[in-house]
């Protein structure tokens, strides 16, 4: 059974607290640290705010460590579809070394790495690889393919190159998902791996919208927090629990007649974490 933090009120003054119970400190001085995260597609307004991020960034600096901010391009084509798009998109959503305090990283380089499944290997970015320690900054939300999008979502789409995505898309996608996103982190000891979700501005569909004329649409609920874990099928399945007791059902699935917890179970599947956990409040 895994414990899950969850900090409510006052949230950037106290991610220094909850990052502690994670045990974060547990990067040494000099490891460089990959912030994984998605930085919105342009005309999104619900990727996680710059103010948390770069606060993270700051307790990570604060301690020796070496952060740096990295996602890869997208498969569709809109607004961070090259290298070029994407780094100018995170300037336009607030993401920049100026503002962030850390490098922003944006990259299709691959390495490829051997699965556990179908899919028997996929192409993971080599910038987040070959970091020292990573934490997985996810935004909790609904997604049209797997039914929620959290930290597991976050790794096996966000977590691979364009050849990677590609990949998982042409197999059995909720299994193909957890697949590649175990993959992307057990290359990390233990004590190098930390997740984070926030759940604020909890949309119906990803942040990859708006696409064409369709948007990520207004929020679900209100705002729960912010959870932290060392555990990606612990954090996922409080997530959506969490936001099932909010807004009273199975809100994803009534959303995207998709199981949102089946990636969850498959990750689980694949040992990268438990599906029990303790909900603690810091």
């Amino acid at each position: 059974m895994s414990d899950v933090y969850l900090t409510r009120k006052m949230i950037v003054k106290n991610l220094d607290k909850a990052l502690s119970r994670i045990n974060i400190k547990k990067v040494k001085k000099g490891d460089s640290v990959a912030i994984k995260l998605h930085m919105g597609e342009y005309g999104n307004l619900n990727y996680v705010r710059p103010s948390i991020v770069a606060r993270i960034v700051e307790i990570i600096k604060d301690f020796g460590g070496k952060p740096f901010l990295f996602d890869t391009i997208a498969l569709y084509r809109a607004h961070r579809h090259s290298v070029e798009e994407y780094i100018k998109t995170s300037k336009m959503n607030g993401f920049s070394e100026d503002t962030m305090g850390c490098p922003v990283i944006i990259s299709n380089e691959g390495i490829t790495v051997k699965t556990k499944g179908p899919l028997k290997e996929v192409e993971v970015a080599k910038d987040l690889y070959d970091a020292d320690a990573v934490v997985v900054l996810s935004h909790a939300k609904g997604h049209e393919m797997s039914g929620f999008g959290g930290s597991i979502k976050n790794l096996g789409m966000g977590g691979v190159t364009k050849s990677g995505k590609a990949d998982v898309h042409r197999k059995n996608f909720l299994f193909s998902l957890a697949e590649a996103a175990e993959a992307v982190v057990k290359k990390f000891d233990y004590d190098k791996k930390f997740y984070v979700n926030v759940l604020m501005s909890i949309t119906p569909r990803c942040d990859c919208f708006p696409i064409g004329n369709v948007d990520s649409g207004f929020p679900i609920c209100d705002d729960i927090g912010v959870l932290l874990s060392k555990d990606p099928v612990a954090i996922d399945m409080a997530s959506i629990d969490l936001i099932n007791k909010k807004t009273g059902k199975n809100i994803f699935l009534e959303l995207t007649k998709i199981e949102p917890k089946e990636v969850i179970e498959n990750a689980f599947k694949l040992g990268m974490g438990e599906k029990e956990y303790i909900l603690r409040e810091v």
